[in-house]
């Protein structure tokens, strides 16, 4: 006698819960499966096969994870200052001002930039690796997608270390060292006095004698004479004619510095004036006046005091010209190390993110490493 097999009842999607027929077809069908699953070895009766059910996220992570932005940018500012620190200290060790053994100028120059486009390529890379990993993980985002924003915030912890180290150097260095050139020693050998000048010691201060009236003797009253005044009291009634009074620039200091001041400003105004009809890059005006201000101070003759303004002013105008190519120099260097360190901490943040999402294994992809093993 064949024995059926019991096939325990469940809902169908669709139908009404208090429906409990189906069809012939669909009990032998179920009956079927479940006698080919008690033949088949190796597969349980109870077994059941779930499917993954995707729910989407009502409050998905922001694009833009600014906390780890902060943190990777401040990574990346004090490995600058570590970096810049050691490389101070490595090259003060190389240059001594007691010996002649010292590095040239230029090695020195050549190698402080060189090591500051690594200074900017080691620390970009740790803070942008450190701002990918620490971001937030994005669900349901395509890899492209996920890549283009462990970039950008590899270029955004860039930016923001960028930005922090500019205010910390300017908040800290003072302002007397941005001015530029100082102009403070070629005024002091313009008014530097030769030793072998005669020069005739200045009093400070004037001295004025007004002039005495003259006085007359009384006549005698018994003669009805004036007799003849005295030779002393001739003399006093000389009247004495008044010095002319020096200018304020050579008797006091605040004069002697309101004068630094203006051979300051005239010989800057030359290392900037382009006029080719101007020799030295001050014109005759100036020229005749600065020489008569030396001469005033030093005692030099004209023709000296117009020869050493000219030479003064070409020193100025090659110091400010040597100053000018390393302003340049250091300019482009600086550029050069800023392009590479946001591009380093691109790269060094697209792989930290690829390896918080599990996308990335130590720089190769899961793909590369399935090819690899088959």
């Amino acid at each position: 006698m064949a024995t059926q097999t019991a096939v325990k009842k469940q809902p169908v999607v669709g139908k009404e819960p208090g429906s409990d027929k189906q069809p012939a077809a669909e009990e032998q069908r179920a009956a079927e499966k479940e006698a080919a699953a008690e033949q088949e070895p190796g597969v349980e009766e109870d077994q059941v096969v779930e499917e993954a059910v995707v729910v989407a996220n009502d409050d998905p992570a922001p694009a833009v994870s600014w906390p780890a932005i902060f943190a990777g940018g401040s990574a990346a500012a004090a490995m600058t200052l570590f970096l810049l620190a050691l490389g101070a200290g490595i090259g003060l060790s190389a240059i001594s001002p007691a010996t002649n053994e010292s590095v040239s100028a230029g090695a020195i120059s050549l190698g402080a930039c060189i090591y500051l486009v690594v200074v900017a390529v080691v620390a970009s890379t740790f803070g942008g690796y450190l701002a990918g990993r620490l971001r937030q993980r994005w669900s349901g985002v395509h890899d492209e997608e996920a890549f283009f924003r462990d970039t950008a915030h590899g270029l955004l912890a860039w930016a923001f270390a960028t930005l922090l180290g500019a205010t910390v150097l300017f908040a800290l260095v003072p302002g007397q060292t941005m001015r530029g050139i100082d102009v403070a020693p070629y005024v002091d050998r313009l008014l530097r006095p030769e030793l072998t000048a005669d020069i005739t010691p200045i009093p400070a201060t004037p001295v004025v004698v007004p002039p005495q009236p003259v006085t007359k003797p009384a006549p005698d009253q018994a003669t009805g004479t004036t007799p003849p005044a005295s030779p002393a009291a001739a003399e006093e009634s000389v009247p004495v004619p008044a010095q002319r009074a020096l200018p304020a620039a050579a008797t006091t200091l605040a004069g002697l510095t309101q004068t630094r001041e203006e051979l300051s400003r005239l010989l800057l105004a030359a290392t900037v004036n382009t006029n080719p009809l101007d020799a030295n890059g001050l014109s005759v005006a100036d020229r005749t006046y600065m020489a008569q201000v030396i001469v005033a101070h030093t005692g030099l003759k004209q023709l000296d005091a117009e020869k050493r303004v000219s030479d003064v002013a070409d020193q100025l105008k090659g110091a400010a010209d040597k100053a000018r190519r390393a302003a340049r120099n250091f300019a482009l260097w600086l550029s050069a190390a800023l392009l590479f360190g946001a591009f380093a901490a691109s790269l060094a943040a697209a792989e930290g993110g690829g390896l918080r999402d599990g996308r990335v294994r130590y720089g190769r992809s899961f793909a590369a490493l399935e090819r690899i093993r088959t």
